[in-house]
């Protein structure tokens, strides 16, 4: 319950393991998902997954009781609580598309990292993305509680320490989206941008569920494309 609840002023080997579990981790989990399936998008997609699958597991058993009283205080003033998080969607969305746009893809690597993804022209392939679509919001779960709470809002008792942080840990946000910009690191500054929104939002209302829900609004744009391919393929 300490590790949970408690405000601390000063960084702790916690914080340093968590950081780089989530960020580190998820590199080398995805290089070696990468290296293995080599340009089987399949077994890509399968094996990364369960590196993401594992992550959530922990962190849901790890923030349970945090996650259902924050679930709570949500529902108390949903309608309000279900705006910002839409509003914080469309503010994040907005932030990269302009940083990416205006300054950032000039880092994209020519040519980029290639993405392994399935394709959509067969059933497979569109249940592969379904099943990816799945692990997307699944992500959007487990990077908040890990990048929004574990390694932000637990060190909120120091005001210096809390803009370190909210620096430091949404650059490794970023970071860890290393293979979603081509394979730059530089390139992936405005997932920390966004990342910065959602911890400023977080810090401001105090509930983890509204930068929850953004996230998950953010993150279900490929797992509703992959609905809508599938019912549109089965329908014709």
């Amino acid at each position: 319950m300490n590790l949970i609840m408690s405000s601390k002023n000063k960084l702790d080997r916690h914080y340093y393991l968590a950081f780089c579990i989530n960020v580190v981790g998820t590199l080398l989990a995805i290089t070696f998902a990468r290296l293995i399936a080599h340009s089987n998008a399949y077994l890509y997609t399968w094996l990364a997954s369960l590196w993401f699958i594992g992550l959530f597991s922990y962190e849901l058993k790890t923030y349970h009781h945090y996650l259902v009283t924050q679930r709570q205080a949500f529902k108390q003033h949903w309608i309000a609580n279900l705006s910002l998080s839409v509003l914080t969607t469309i503010i994040a969305m907005g932030l990269i598309y302009v940083s990416r746009q205006l300054f950032f893809n000039q880092f994209i690597p020519q040519p980029p990292l290639p993405e392994l993804s399935p394709s959509v022209e067969t059933i497979p392939g569109m249940l592969t993305a379904l099943y990816a679509g799945v692990i997307n919001l699944i992500v959007a779960i487990f990077e908040e509680i890990a990048y929004r709470h574990d390694l932000f809002y637990r060190y909120r008792s120091s005001k210096g320490l809390t803009i370190f942080l909210l620096i430091i840990t949404n650059l490794g946000f970023g970071w860890s989206h290393y293979y979603n910009f081509g394979g730059s690191f530089l390139a992936t500054t405005p997932y920390a941008l966004a990342g910065i929104i959602f911890s400023i939002v977080y810090l401001w209302r105090r509930n983890l569920w509204i930068p929850i829900i953004a996230h998950l609004i953010f993150n279900a744009q490929s797992f509703i494309g992959a609905v809508f391919l599938l019912i549109f393929h089965l329908i014709h």
